[in-house]
């Protein structure tokens, strides 16, 4: 279950429910195109319910923030279809004009996972198959981390504002300030 299949002239991706991104990518990039995908190529495409009820992993049902988010939203915002097998066994497709109301459920799902009990939840069934929506790509990409110490903080922030004022929209970029734990310990 992790065949993924692309259709290069509709932009779409057709992933089963148990591929990885690893997977995904390389069907993809062949073609030319990408999604909004994790940043760990082992994270399984869709998700699970886990040990605790409003934890929900996997990157599309999770919301699904990657390197391209900056240019084309969230994970959920890209996916088009799910082929969902309901509690009494049927297999049917869930979009925008069939099943809405079971699409909008799935796609709330990324929402809970941020706002307590906003969305339907997390048992409709399970989902065998994503349509992810595609995107153009000219196969140059930048992902990493650079770590700077504190003291450069402002500097930074003023070089990737002259960065951002001379790029198109579609150049994106992230930032994140984060502090090691008091005493540099690390917590049990």
């Amino acid at each position: 279950m992790r065949e993924v299949k692309v259709d290069a002239d509709k932009r779409l991706a057709y992933a089963q429910g148990g591929a990885l991104w690893s997977d995904f990518d390389t069907a993809t990039t062949d073609k030319g195109l990408v999604s909004v995908g994790g940043t760990v190529s082992h994270t399984g495409i869709g998700g699970k319910q886990a040990q605790i009820p409003s934890l929900i992993t996997g990157l599309i049902l999770g919301g699904g923030y990657g390197w391209l988010t900056g240019q084309y939203g969230l994970s959920i915002d890209n996916l088009v279809e799910a082929t969902v097998i309901v509690a009494d066994g049927r297999i049917v497709k869930a979009n925008a004009k069939e099943n809405s109301d079971l699409f909008w459920g799935i796609k709330g799902l990324a929402l809970k996972t941020r706002i307590s009990h906003v969305g339907g939840g997390s048992n409709f069934g399970v989902i065998s198959e994503f349509v992810v929506q595609l995107h153009p790509h000219p196969g140059k990409c930048f992902g990493g981390m650079i770590i700077f110490t504190a003291d450069k903080l402002v500097p930074l922030v003023a070089a990737l504002n002259k960065i951002w004022e001379k790029n198109s929209p579609k150049f994106a970029f992230s930032l994140a300030v984060a502090a090691p734990p008091p005493a540099f310990e690390v917590s049990p």
